[in-house]
């Protein structure tokens, strides 16, 4: 094992430990929204749990039909991207797949910004990863709820940026592709019912704009070596890499104001144009 390996693997573990207190606070945040059995809403590694969305959990998704359908649509997604298919030993190629899956510097990074993002903002926000069928199906890493307003304001795709800004600046034609069709859809989603008191709603969330978060693999190294591994600490590489995100965004937001978009999308942009001057002040009041 080199040891750039051994550096990577203890990122992976703090990561995952970190990620893992953080997701039982979601969930204890999440629980004051309803005085009902939702479920385990987030899962350990901060996901959003399908099973929770099913009826018998106030979700609307019946569990042996869209959520057995949804579940067997990622099965064959890994079984395609493992190149497993028609092989006889199908599992040991797949286990070999989700192992390197971890270990990769995609999901290093998506733990790494999830942990950014829930330290700066998760008294005004709520802050998740999607769902592995949103992650697959609709290309969204993270969902983003403003508890003020109980919306969903945007959803991010978290990019590693090796290509001299060649592969984001794909991404972005993407955004604004993906905002000229109406935005996306977040199938698992939820939002809060601010219209008596406060109640989690589960429920798909349509026309929702997408924006890209791109960190190059030596910034991510460097995070990974010098970031806080604590969820009431933040480093100032952290700090560092929420502000270039921030920054980021406001390029993105300002590049698709430009476009003619439908009324729907161009709307959710606008708002969460405003949630993102929450954001930045966020950042301030710890800086």
């Amino acid at each position: 094992m080199n040891a750039s390996f051994e550096k990577n693997e203890s990122s992976i573990e703090k990561l995952e430990r970190l990620l893992g207190e953080m997701a039982a606070e979601m969930n204890d945040d999440l629980s004051q929204y309803s005085d009902r059995d939702e479920g385990q809403i987030v899962n350990d590694d901060c996901t959003l749990n399908m099973l929770a969305w099913q009826k018998g959990k106030h979700g609307p998704y019946d569990k042996v039909g869209d959520i057995k359908m949804d579940k067997q649509f990622i099965a064959e997604r890994d079984l395609v991207n493992s190149g497993a298919v028609g092989k006889v030993n199908q599992d040991s190629i797949l286990d070999h797949y989700h192992q390197q899956k971890r270990e990769g510097h995609g999901n290093l990074l998506e733990m790494a910004i999830t942990s950014i993002l829930y330290k700066v903002l998760h008294d005004q926000f709520i802050v998740v990863r999607a769902s592995q069928y949103d992650d697959y199906a609709n290309g969204v890493d993270n969902v983003i709820v403003n508890k003020e307003t109980g919306d969903v304001v945007c959803a991010f795709d978290e990019v590693r940026d090796d290509q001299s800004g060649e592969r984001f600046e794909k991404k972005v034609n993407k955004v604004r592709d993906i905002a000229k069709k109406g935005g996306t859809e977040i199938k698992y989603g939820l939002t809060i019912d601010k219209q008596s008191s406060p109640e989690l709603v589960k429920k798909q969330i349509d026309n929702i704009p997408v924006f890209y978060l791109a960190v190059d693999r030596d910034h991510l190294l460097e995070l990974l070596e010098k970031m806080d591994y604590s969820k009431t600490s933040i480093s100032e590489i952290e700090k560092s890499v929420y502000d270039n995100l921030i920054v980021s965004l406001e390029q993105q937001i300002a590049l698709l104001l430009d476009e003619n978009l439908p009324e729907n999308i161009q709307n959710n942009i606008q708002s969460f144009q405003e949630s993102l001057e929450t954001m930045r002040r966020l950042m301030e009041k710890i800086a």
